[in-house]
């Protein structure tokens, strides 16, 4: 897994099933971090057809990284990050320095 992976750090567990003995390995759950908890690192306007990836693109330099955007702002749906006009809270990810659980 990618190190800038959201799941980088959450680690797996391995599930047996019980019909056919067969270890099943998977993430473990990630638990979004309290927005209040991150460090403001800007603000970003919303324009007219402007997706996710295109602000994630711009504010943290990898359309990848749009949940970044998502835990900062404390939504679960990117899509509620794109209205035009509004203006996006870009944060450090939690475990930076300036952040509050560093």
């Amino acid at each position: 897994m990618a190190p800038d992976s959201r799941y980088a750090a959450v680690g797996t567990t391995v599930t047996v099933d019980p019909d056919t003995g067969e270890e099943i390995v998977h993430l473990r759950r990630r638990f979004v971090p309290p927005a209040e908890r991150l460090a403001t690192a800007g603000w970003e306007p919303v324009a007219d057809g402007d997706r996710v990836d295109l602000l994630a693109a711009r504010t943290v330099g990898d359309p990848t990284a749009f949940w970044q955007l998502c835990d900062a702002n404390g939504v679960f749906d990117p899509a509620e990050l794109t209205r035009p006009g509004q203006v996006v809270r870009v944060a450090l990810p939690e475990g930076f320095p300036g952040s509050l659980d560093a």
